[in-house]
Order: C-alpha cells, then structure tokens, then sequence
C-alpha cells in the first residue's frame, strides 16, 4: 500500500469524513462553519453547497441513502448527495461528538457545557431511524462520551476521560456501561471492522481491541501521538494523528501495529475506507492523503 496526496476544495478545518457504497462517494465536513466537500476517490474534490448552520460540525456518517452530519449545538444536517443540504433538528442542544450508523439507526452522543463554555458530564445519546426526526435517549452513567462505533449487533460508545465503554443492543435506547478499557485515558476514536472494535487516544500509545465492547485488550501503538481517527478496510487498520506524518497499520485486528510514513506532517483528523482506498482529512489545510 502506498500513500499520495490530494487537494480539497478549500482549506478549512476539515474535522471527519464519510463514504458511502451505495453512490461511491467520500464527504468531509469543516468543524467550523457552513464548509462540504465530496469526492469519488478522495484526490480531486467538489465544494458542496453550504451547511445550514454556521456551528462547529463534529462528525458525519452514512445510512439509509442519507449523509448525517452532527454539531456541537441543537441542529444537524442531512443529504442525498453529499452537496446539498437540510436542517434538521436535535431533540436538545448538546456537545454532540460522535456518530455512527447501524441496524437502521443513527445513533449520537455527546455532553453538554455550563454557561462559561467548560464541559459538563451527562448522559445524552440522540438515535433516530429517519435522518429527519430525532428522539432523546439517556446513558446509563453520566461521562463526556467521545464516540460510537456499530457492529456485532451493537453500539459501542467510549469517554474521554476514563476507562469505561458502554454497550447497547437496543439501538441507543438502552446502555450498560463498564469499566474495561485497559487504561483511562482521552479516547477519541472507535471503529468496527473484520469482527472487531479498535479504539484509539488521544496523546497516548496504548489502544484497544474488542469483540463485544464489554472485553478490551490493550494494544500498542508505533508512538505516543494525538491519535485522532481510526478506520478499518480490507483486512487493515489504520490509525492517524493530530501534528504527525506517522499512520499507525494493523493487519491483525488491532493486535500489533507498525508505522507507515504518510506524504506530509498535518493535524489529520478524519480517516474513512472506501472504493479500495483509506482517505485522511486534515484541519486548516486542503491535503488529503490517500492510501491505496
């Protein structure tokens, strides 16, 4: 496999990245402002059409014919293709942060912020089967939730802050959450792939892997990076960080890792597998790069 670069429609803080397999297509989204971007094969980009918001966009996912995008805020937004978009709103306001689609719903979770702007625990989840109307759930433990991930019949969501994970096998309605992380540290990153969880941190080395989102063991990473992103494709993991040219690669469900040296040193913060290529996105610059 083999990295090159691509170039953006702009340079925005680009901050995640989707694909979708029923049209081909990858859409990233800017964590500031109203920015879109899409592409067939993450090298030449598209600039869609504005967000509906000028809000801090924080994740984007796939499901149903539909592109979701979450914000830190009440509003969310929704396309068929990838370029045009519709307002949609959340059941509150919260720090939505994360995002993932699976068994016909979309599922969010997130926190909220006192009135200075600090981060608050709670316990909010949003899940939804019709991208256009949104229902509230709850956690069964307050904690700055960070991500979620589906697979085996379940959402998995991880914390920043400590070492629980939480599961539910009933769409986000339900959680139990468990303290079985191997380390409490800033998790950032959880993806599904080839029968597994992988989970990646912030500023750290150690990762996780899981079948269930109940048992975790821990794994080691190349460096102690900003670990922004994992993603999962073709027997292969990839993990990619904030002000680094060094990926991370497993190909033993997240076992073992290596590095791989990407073209440049950016603040990669997105990373999604898709037509036979990993593509990156990276915060205030218009390179991708692009693993193939």
């Amino acid at each position: 496999m083999q990295w090159t670069t691509g170039t953006l429609s702009s340079a925005d803080d680009w901050n995640a990245i989707t694909y979708s397999y029923d049209t081909g297509t990858f859409v990233t989204i800017a964590n500031i402002g109203v920015a879109n971007s899409h592409s067939s094969d993450g090298i030449t980009w598209l600039a869609g059409n504005a967000l509906p918001a000028t809000a801090f966009w924080s994740d984007i996912a796939y499901g149903q014919g539909r592109f979701l995008a979450i914000s830190q805020g009440a509003v969310s937004a929704v396309s068929i293709n990838g370029a045009d978009w519709n307002a949609v709103s959340m059941p509150y306001m919260r720090h939505w942060q994360g995002m993932a689609y699976g068994r016909d719903y979309f599922v969010a979770v997130g926190w909220g912020n006192y009135p200075n702007g600090s981060p608050y625990i709670n316990q909010a989840v949003a899940r939804t089967p019709d991208p256009h109307d949104w229902s509230s759930s709850t956690m069964d433990i307050p904690l700055l939730w960070a991500d979620v991930a589906y697979g085996n019949g379940n959402f998995v969501a991880i914390t920043q802050d400590s070492r629980a994970s939480s599961v539910s096998q009933y769409n986000g309605a339900s959680w139990i959450t468990s303290n079985s992380l191997p380390v409490s540290q800033s998790w950032s990153s959880i993806e599904f792939g080839g029968g597994h969880f992988v989970a990646v941190a912030q500023g750290s080395s150690t990762a996780a892997y899981s079948s269930d989102g109940v048992t975790w063991t821990a794994a080691t990473l190349p460096s102690a990076l900003g670990w922004s992103s994992v993603a999962w494709g073709n027997g292969t993991w990839v993990a990619v960080a904030n002000g680094s040219n060094q990926a991370a690669i497993s190909t033993d469900g997240g076992a073992t890792w290596s590095v791989s040296t990407m073209p440049v040193s950016q603040n990669w913060t997105g990373i999604a597998y898709g037509g036979n290529r990993f593509v990156v996105t990276a915060a205030n610059t218009a390179v991708t790069a692009v693993l193939v």
